[in-house]
């Protein structure tokens, strides 16, 4: 990695993964959230996508997610980017399965965001 604030662009060919997050409450949503990998591991970007497309909502998670994507291919920790999440409530709930078919709430679709980095980050 480099130091922060030189970008390390990830490799054309890299791993990835993609899980949903389904909200509850007055208006359910589903989000497709991948984390893309850097060859050592380490999440290098973030894809988020929800609703229809030219939304105002979709729109917000996606500059959100190039934002947060930049950031850490500028050397930003990745629990930085997990601790601006943390806490922030929508209005929703949020559940979340994870890799090993675990099923974990969240107090809204950015918690659930930021459970899927942490996971990412071990």
């Amino acid at each position: 990695m480099s130091e922060r604030g030189e970008r390390v662009r990830p490799p054309t060919r890299r791993a990835s993964w993609t899980h949903t997050i389904q909200t509850r409450g007055e208006f359910p949503l589903r989000a497709h959230v991948t984390i893309g990998l850097y060859p050592d591991g380490k999440p290098c970007e973030i894809f988020v996508t929800v609703a229809k497309a030219g939304s105002v909502l979709r729109t917000t998670y996606e500059a959100w997610a190039m934002t947060a994507s930049k950031s850490l291919q500028c050397g930003v920790p990745i629990s930085a980017v997990i601790s601006s999440l943390r806490g922030v409530r929508d209005g929703s709930c949020a559940e979340v399965e994870l890799p090993d078919g675990e099923r974990v709430a969240a107090a809204s679709m950015w918690g659930a965001i930021a459970i899927l980095l942490q996971r990412a980050a071990v």
